[in-house]
């Protein structure tokens, strides 16, 4: 558990276990490696790079908890809303700029308004993300990504749904909330 206010400039990576971000991280680049999490319900205000196998994890207020400024992915990164990096913690994750080509969103699903979200100011994803949404959800429409700016679709996400769920994708948008 990485606490307080944290200013070195350094890299920060992790290899392998999770390392909890409950303070602040000033301008550090971070990497996440396979078998390595990175858990922020404090803040991180540098660029950090999901690789394949690690997982990006956190929960806040989007202001001075659970709040990290650029979030890209290399092919079989993930990011879990949650306050822990396994299925079944809620939270709300806010990213300043997510490139979500290549990568994956695992969602827990519960109750519309009581689910996971992604807050970013911009984002653009393709058809190589993957949302993959855990849980027995109850009816009704469930928001996965809320954006300040456009989000951009290249083409439309992956979509895998929980077994016995009907299976239904359909985006919605506000007026001038999509470049596709």
């Amino acid at each position: 558990i990485l606490s307080g206010t944290n200013t070195y400039s350094g890299a920060t990576t992790v290899n392998g276990g999770s390392l909890t971000i409950s303070g602040s991280l000033g301008n550090s680049a971070v990497a996440i490696n396979s078998t390595g999490a990175l858990i922020v319900t404090g803040s991180v205000a540098g660029a950090t790079t999901v690789n394949s196998g690690g997982i990006l994890a956190g929960n806040g207020n989007g202001s001075t908890t659970g709040s990290i400024a650029n979030v890209s992915f290399t092919s079989g990164g993930l990011i879990m809303p949650g306050t822990t990096s396994t299925d079944g913690s809620i939270g709300t994750l806010s990213i300043g700029t997510l490139s979500g080509a290549n990568g994956g969103e695992r969602m827990d699903l519960v109750t519309p308004g009581a689910s996971d979200t992604i807050d970013v100011n911009s984002a653009t994803f393709d058809n190589t993300n993957t949302f993959t949404l855990v849980g027995t959800p109850q009816a009704g429409t469930y928001t996965l990504v809320t954006s300040a700016t456009p989000l951009t679709f290249a083409t439309d996400p992956v979509v895998n749904f929980p077994t016995g769920t009907r299976e239904a994708f359909t985006p919605h948008f506000a007026v001038g909330s999509v470049g596709k």
